[in-house]
């Protein structure tokens, strides 16, 4: 069920175009420390899925079936631009944009996608990573 999470979401990033053509030249799934992922050459801007962690809250029955989890899958966003600030600032916010629409209310084959939070992770020599959170709510048989 995870790995069908993640094609989902991947999928639907690939689904991100402007005039034709993917928004994210490279997109795959994280791995690693972050810093590393910005370091790493790669074609920018670029895409990472991972699933970041999960909650498993009471059961619901006696005796309970089911385990009702709150899982939040992490999609980071990496740019570069050697520009001034306000031009990296519209780049980098418009791709934070762009996933935000796409992915809010996604039903992928474990449940509805909704953002959560989004938070600047790294910023290195021009480039810029920012992590936005989804939830999803579901329960694990």
């Amino acid at each position: 069920m995870l790995t069908e999470i993640q094609n989902d979401i991947l999928a639907a990033l690939d689904d991100i175009q402007t005039n034709g053509s993917p928004v994210f030249r490279e997109r795959g799934i994280w791995q690693g420390e972050l810093e590393e992922v910005v370091k790493v050459v790669q074609k920018l801007p670029s895409t990472h899925v991972a699933l970041a962690g999960g909650l498993f809250g009471p059961g619901r029955t006696i005796p309970s079936t089911a385990a009702p989890c709150r899982m939040g899958w992490d999609v980071i966003v990496v740019y570069q631009c050697l520009q001034d600030r306000r031009v990296a600032a519209d780049q980098g916010y418009g791709l934070i944009e762009a996933v935000v629409k796409k992915l809010t209310g996604l039903k992928t084959q474990g449940g509805v996608l909704w953002p959560e939070t989004f938070d600047l992770v790294a910023t290195i020599n021009g480039k810029s990573a920012y992590a936005v959170r989804f939830a999803l709510e579901r329960e694990i048989k």
